[in-house]
């Protein structure tokens, strides 16, 4: 990949063994993000982060779709050239500004959201006398 990037030193390729908490924090200091894994495309969406996505699942484009409403900055696994790639990371940048504004007002949105569901979960459970149970891996039932 290095070979064909005109500014190899622009292209960072992080060690391998990092957490969680630094990938994300790593991603953060990004300012584009390409992404073929889905959890590392969240962690960088999250942080308002414009992502080009090469998407082999469907998952890509719906959560394209749920952030910005179109799937531009998605490519498919089998529509994935270097002609694609080179047109994307273009329609990315020159979207650069609009993209980041996006995203900055729509991932507070998201999250508000999600803690809203938490929330509603949480009712939904304490209203069943605090006695609802999930299934474990090494138990039969446990209780919150």
């Amino acid at each position: 990949m290095l070979q064909i990037v005109d500014r190899p030193r622009h292209v960072y390729l992080p060690p391998v063994g990092l957490t969680a908490c630094e990938t994300k924090a790593l991603i953060g200091q990004c300012e584009f993000f390409i992404a073929m894994r889905f959890h590392p495309s969240i962690a960088s969406l999250s942080q308002s982060i414009p992502t080009l996505a090469l998407s082999h699942s469907c998952k890509f484009a719906g959560l394209h779709q749920e952030v910005f409403g179109h799937t531009r900055y998605v490519i498919p696994y089998n529509d994935i050239t270097i002609d694609s790639l080179l047109t994307g990371f273009s329609t990315l940048l020159a979207e650069k500004d609009s993209a980041k504004r996006h995203l900055d007002a729509r991932i507070p949105q998201l999250q508000s959201a999600a803690r809203y569901g938490g929330q509603l979960l949480w009712t939904l459970m304490s209203s069943a006398g605090g006695r609802a149970t999930v299934p474990q891996p090494n138990q039969t039932e446990h209780q919150f």
